[in-house]
């Protein structure tokens, strides 16, 4: 769906985000839940091992592949036509869930900053030493990717907002 007054490629990676974001909600413990209710209990397109997957990245804070948000896409739909299970999956689980930041909220939040922004952030990370080469380069890859309308990758965009927070000190606000 095309949102008004953005190109295709916008629209493309929040979608993208945002199914990242809807799929990350549900927390550990549902995923951990939904991977014990799939090996016994069969689910049109959902296996052990995809959702394991969705799981054990989660836990590992890396990004998704394109088949993790297929998977996590086809659990939602699941669940959605199945909610009176979303409680008996979660109370398979015995994992806590923990705080997962909404990766959509990042990407708004990052995305708003105006070209004068960047490069302030840059030039203060750099002047005052508050940001290492790598932490640099990380942020811009964020900004180049998002100037391009390309999907940063989900680390890369946490990081950058964390690495960004550092700068409050100076006045700088994200």
């Amino acid at each position: 769906m095309i949102k008004k007054g953005k190109s295709a490629a916008e629209n493309q990676v929040e979608d993208t985000l945002s199914a990242i974001s809807e799929i990350k909600k549900k927390g550990l413990k549902f995923w951990d839940g939904l991977k014990i209710y799939v090996d016994t209990t069969p689910v049109d397109k959902l296996t052990y091992h995809s959702v394991f997957d969705v799981l054990k990245r989660m836990k590992d804070n890396k990004d998704f592949t394109s088949i993790n948000i297929e998977t996590g896409k086809r659990a939602l739909s699941f669940i959605e036509e199945n909610q009176s299970l979303y409680e008996e999956i979660r109370n398979l689980s015995k994992v806590e869930d923990i705080e997962i930041q909404d990766i959509k909220e990042v990407y708004d939040r990052i995305k708003a900053l105006s070209k004068d922004d960047w490069n302030k952030i840059i030039d203060l990370g750099g002047q005052t030493k508050t940001f290492a080469n790598l932490e640099l380069s990380n942020i811009k890859a964020v900004q180049t990717a998002i100037t391009k309308k390309e999907n940063p990758k989900e680390q890369a965009l946490y990081q950058t907002f964390l690495s960004i927070k550092k700068l409050n000190k100076f006045g700088v606000k994200i």
